[in-house]
């Protein structure tokens, strides 16, 4: 018998049901031959959940009643819908989801980024985070759980159903959580959306950020998958980086380094390292030096990011003209950089407010 492990709110949904939204096209075609179905009807039924956004199993037309009644026996098609959607005056889109722990209720949420050439969303991985960084309050209540497969497949239809098929061309895993943490239920949602039959994102446009978790980069590595990496650096020393983001006490700078170094070689893509600038603490000109040394032979892109003030702690963005001076340093030695305009700060939605008011 087949348990659903997916916690999204599901009315009048037996427990003894799997949400179709946790089967890879590969399972779903291995569990329908063992049945004496035929492989090609996997990609029927897939096809109608993402592409169609069917609710029931019984309005798939291409396949025959008693694959309907199979399903039905076994399955259910999560829909969940938001409980809370906020607009910011830069069109930015931040989405509640509610969900069920095993004795409370929680949510988690994630973002819409409109672009003109581009849709992206940022998709969160867990509920809450155990790392700890300081600038960040994603993780003030601590780690609750991971999410599913299925609960983190789900914030993408959830957002192509509101706002229409095809709305979103690129994903970024850098929501709520450390998706590297959460490392299986992450990569069968990747094949998931990547998948023809699923929301068929390429690879390329699918974005995993991580705070420094080696095992996982050396796991993303060794599987070869054709993803994008952003790493949050932060500082470039290790007694200024463990400060900032403790993981750095137990993955230093230089395997962390090693790693990037090693995932840009096998994937041929340039690592995102994300900076994000704090006014008197990581912004001197021997920081720009010491990043610019940091980087040195790497294949990567700096994204610099002004941090982004929250009342639980006292950070602020460092000036205009402190900025520049950084800026500046990092060209006279060559360093490619972008300076990463912060979106939906006025909801809650930039980088290290998730969960922000919503946990207050």
């Amino acid at each position: 018998m087949i348990y659903s492990n997916s916690s999204f709110k599901q009315d009048n949904i037996s427990m003894e049901k799997q949400d179709i939204k946790e089967l890879t096209r590969l399972e779903l075609n291995e569990l329908l031959i063992a049945h004496r179905f035929k492989e090609c009807h996997s990609r029927d039924i897939l096809k109608a959940v993402y592409k169609q956004g069917v609710k029931d199993f019984s309005t798939i037309i291409d396949i025959p009643k008693t694959l309907h009644r199979f399903m039905d026996e076994r399955f259910y098609i999560s829909n969940p819908e938001p409980d809370n959607r906020q607009v910011s005056e830069d069109g930015t889109e931040k989405f509640t989801i509610p969900i069920d722990n095993l004795d409370h209720k929680d949510s988690i949420e994630c973002v819409y980024i409109p672009e003109t050439q581009r849709g992206t969303l940022c998709v969160s991985s867990q509920v809450g985070c155990r790392f700890g960084c300081v600038f960040c309050v994603s993780g003030r209540s601590g780690f609750v759980r991971n999410l599913t497969t299925a609960e983190m497949v789900s914030q993408v239809t959830m957002i192509e159903n509101v706002k229409g098929r095809g709305t979103i061309s690129n994903v970024v895993f850098m929501g709520t959580g450390e998706p590297l943490d959460n490392y299986d239920n992450l990569i069968r949602a990747v094949n998931i959306l990547h998948d023809p039959s699923g929301l068929g994102i390429a690879r390329k446009r699918i974005s995993i950020s991580t705070c420094g978790l080696v095992p996982g980069i050396e796991r993303l590595i060794k599987d070869k998958l054709g993803l994008r990496l952003s790493i949050s650096l932060h500082g470039t020393t290790n007694e200024k980086r463990s400060a900032l983001m403790p993981i750095n006490k137990k993955y230093s700078l230089e395997l962390l380094k090693e790693s990037a170094r090693e995932f840009s070689q096998v994937e041929g893509f340039p690592v995102f390292f994300e900076y994000i600038m704090i006014k008197g603490l990581n912004t001197s000109p021997e920081d720009a030096r010491s990043l610019a040394e940091f980087v040195k032979g790497l294949n990567c892109k700096i994204n610099l990011i002004p941090c982004n003030p929250s009342p639980y702690y006292s950070w602020q963005p460092p000036e205009p003209s402190e900025i520049d001076a950084f800026r500046f340093i990092l060209e006279e030695l060559g360093v490619f950089y972008w300076i990463r305009k912060s979106r939906g700060k006025d909801i809650a939605a930039a980088c290290g407010l998730l969960r922000e008011r919503n946990k207050s």
